[in-house]
């Protein structure tokens, strides 16, 4: 039987999920853990309209807990979504010893979603990756017990992924109001965001000169 976290992660990321099938079945339960905490809180910001005090009161939940020293990781059948999902979240933190910082950007760069502005620069667009991506590979490779020497690896594959992400969701992302490349690039390209054209060549000339520079540049 899939436990909730499962259903969460297999219908908020069906290629990630089938792809952690290959994992065991330890590493697994904990990718499952991670994952549905990740994608109940992507959820309040992608849903219309955004269900920002969801949000809020998710991120109110994990800084009430997160000093407790005696707090009860024990999910029921029947526990409120938030709870068991931050629940989730501690017990990885404590297992796996993340970092508070890489929590707290994960939920800053969600906010951001909730009211998107124009990224003007790729500092800009690359503070947002950070906490959206750059920590979930960060956390993911603490899960995989790898060394010490692979977290750059780790953080550079999730900039990565998201990037590839933002590429196939444009346009959803210009439905939503979001565009998550830097502004001064596309200016090089005279465009204003990247809603296609009849006549696109300067889209596509864009996509290709900001997909090196935003994989190959660093924070």
């Amino acid at each position: 039987k899939m436990t909730r976290e499962q259903d969460i992660f297999k219908k908020g990321s069906t290629t990630y999920y089938f792809s952690s099938k290959f994992f065991p079945k330890k590493v697994r339960e904990d990718i499952f853990k991670l994952y549905s905490f990740v994608r109940v809180a992507d959820n309040y910001v992608d849903e219309k309209p955004y269900n920002h005090k969801a949000l809020i009161d998710l991120e109110d939940l994990y800084k009430k807990n997160v000093p407790s020293a005696d707090f009860d990781f024990n999910i029921s059948s029947a526990e409120d979504i938030n709870l068991m999902v931050i629940k989730n979240i501690l017990y990885l933190r404590k297992k796996y010893n993340f970092k508070d910082e890489w929590i707290f950007a994960f939920f800053h760069s969600m906010k951001q979603d909730i009211s998107p502005q124009p990224y003007e620069t790729l500092n800009d667009s690359l503070h947002y990756v950070y906490g959206s991506a750059d920590v979930i590979g960060l956390m993911m490779s603490k899960i995989l017990s790898l060394p010490d020497k692979a977290l750059p690896f780790a953080e550079a594959q999730g900039r990565a992924m998201q990037w590839i992400n933002f590429i196939r969701d444009i346009k959803e992302d210009n439905a939503l109001g979001r565009c998550y490349f830097p502004q001064e690039d596309l200016e090089k390209f005279e465009l204003k965001d990247l809603r296609r054209s009849e006549e696109h060549t300067s889209e596509l000339q864009s996509l290709r000169h900001l997909v090196c520079r935003l994989l190959l540049e660093k924070k």
